[in-house]
């Protein structure tokens, strides 16, 4: 464009001296009130929604730039991840997949299982316990209750039972929450001849796992 870049520079530096138009401090005085009146949790999107609503035509590119140079940025909440409560005072039993044989590895020979959670549209949230064949990675039994109960997790095991082949001998894995050392689901563990499995607490599985067994039972696979 035949310009000089000591001419081009020049302008650059005369057009940052500009003070800001009336309606851009505006608009970044709308951003930072919507911001602050949501307690700092609108982002982008919902203070470029929440603007339009009432009127004003600001795009999200626009809000984004207004953010940045207000240094507004907002909270991401914690996801809410379900805790299993600690067998304390029960002996765990002891971690059988350590030393596992391939023997072991067919079909219905190692089943683990573990509890999540499915939020609902009135924002509480339900709990949902299921089992899992290792070798297969089919979902073979599953249970919703509203609780984390030693019911939520028997009923789930009781359901994999009566669906699939699950014989005598069997590994039955899970953590070391109280729910898998209750009485009652070490006696259906007991009754069926299953050998009972625990890893560290916390460690049976993994979100990208839950979001498996989540997808799963949601497109009706088992």
């Amino acid at each position: 464009m035949e310009v000089s870049p000591s001419g081009y520079y020049a302008r650059q530096r005369k057009r940052l001296m500009i003070a800001p138009c009336a309606r851009r401090k505006n608009l970044a005085q709308l951003v930072r009130q919507g911001y602050f009146e949501n307690r700092r949790r609108y982002g982008v999107r919902r203070i470029t929604a929440s603007l339009n609503k009432e009127g004003i035509k600001i795009g999200k590119f626009q809000v984004r730039r207004l953010m940045r140079e207000q240094n507004l940025k907002a909270i991401q909440p914690k996801p809410y991840v379900p805790k299993t409560t600690d067998s304390k005072g029960v002996k765990a039993a002891p971690n059988l997949l350590k030393d596992i044989k391939s023997a072991d590895c067919a079909r219905a020979k190692i089943i683990i299982g573990d509890i999540t959670y499915i939020p609902l549209q009135n924002g509480s949230r339900c709990y949902l316990a299921m089992w899992q064949d290792k070798l297969t990675r089919r979902i073979i039994g599953w249970s919703l209750a509203e609780t984390m109960t030693a019911d939520l997790v028997i009923s789930a095991l009781e359901k994999a039972i009566g669906k699939a082949p699950v014989k005598a001998g069997a590994i039955i894995h899970s953590d070391r929450g109280s729910q898998y050392a209750s009485n009652g689901f070490r006696e259906l563990l007991r009754i069926n001849g299953f050998r009972q499995s625990m890893s560290g607490k916390g460690n049976c599985y993994d979100n990208a796992q839950r979001d498996q067994f989540l997808f799963a039972i949601q497109n009706g696979i088992d």
